[in-house]
């Protein structure tokens, strides 16, 4: 990531574009190899490029993505719009979560995840992403805000050893 990046994501976000438009944009440009050379040709004239845009993404969009082309930033795009996502989370303070499980959790045990996870970071809203890992042995391993909470059988084995092993 560099600060240009960041704040053409960010400028993204203050149009008010909708996630939506920005996802199916990035699907279009990652899924074609020939639109991204079209769009990044410094020889295709700026109105040929304009038509292409017109042709293929969303309308909301098509503003910045024609500044992309006149400013040589197509070729970042994808990267742009992750840190649009990134930033547009961060904003309206939705928190990504994965928990990784042995048994899956019902859905009481889900909300708890999901009220414990918005009082400890400040969320309004919680995604959890469940990933079945039986190598933990029981229990479960949480994963959010660049923090690990393990509650794990294989954690507390491994915890345990390290305290032995200082002793």
């Amino acid at each position: 990531m560099t600060q240009k990046t960041y704040n053409y994501a960010k400028a993204l976000y203050a149009l008010s574009v909708s996630g939506e438009a920005v996802s199916v944009s990035e699907e279009r440009l990652k899924s074609s190899k020939e639109l991204r050379k079209v769009l990044e040709n410094p020889l295709v004239s700026d109105e040929e490029k304009d038509r292409v845009i017109q042709r293929i993404f969303p309308e909301e969009i098509w503003n910045f993505m024609k500044y992309l082309c006149r400013k040589g930033m197509v070729g970042r795009s994808q990267e742009i719009f992750q840190l649009y996502a990134e930033y547009a989370r961060k904003k309206e303070r939705i928190l990504e979560a994965v928990l990784y499980y042995v048994t899956k959790p019902d859905q009481e045990q889900l909300d708890g995840i999901r009220k414990f996870l918005k009082h400890r970071f400040h969320a309004s809203q919680v995604t959890v992403s469940l990933v079945e890992k039986p190598e933990l042995m029981g229990g479960f391993l949480l994963q959010a805000g660049g923090r690990e909470y393990d509650w794990s059988v294989k954690g507390r084995i491994e915890q345990l050893t390290r305290r032995l092993i200082r002793r």
